[in-house]
């Protein structure tokens, strides 16, 4: 999908969410918006979603994705953390969080992390370990 794609979408979603507003809509809105780079605008959807239905790792994991792409690195922290108490098992959270704590400096976390995705079978996660030389 390119640019126009997404604007679409934004637009869309727009329009569903002035007849009925759910956390779905907010939540692929706020994918749209990110990928447009519209970074504060999805961490104020995926916010939205979560009030509506904090239980879903997805909405925590997405906003968390968002705010470590505006340097937020605490803030992506605690929401990857939320993320993976809702969903464990879900090897691209540490990845994610493993990442954040490397751009932090703190190797020993980030590794650990990183060891965990790769365990978990997360996407380049294996390659991401030997990179950074866990």
């Amino acid at each position: 999908m390119d640019a126009q794609d997404y604007k679409k979408a934004v637009a869309y979603y727009s329009l569903a969410l002035e007849q009925y507003k759910n956390e779905t809509s907010y939540y692929h809105r706020g994918n749209a918006l990110a990928q447009l780079k519209e970074y504060k605008a999805s961490i104020a959807d995926y916010s939205e979603a979560i009030r509506l239905n904090p239980e879903d790792a997805s909405y925590w994991k997405n906003r968390g994705s968002s705010k470590m792409a505006i340097k937020d690195y605490p803030g992506a922290i605690e929401d990857y953390n939320q993320a993976i108490k809702l969903r464990p098992a879900d090897g691209s959270v540490y990845k994610w969080r493993g990442i954040v704590y490397g751009m932090q400096g703190d190797r020993g976390r980030a590794c650990s992390d990183l060891k965990e995705a790769k365990k978990l079978n997360a996407d380049d996660a294996s390659k991401i370990v030997k990179e950074v030389g866990c």
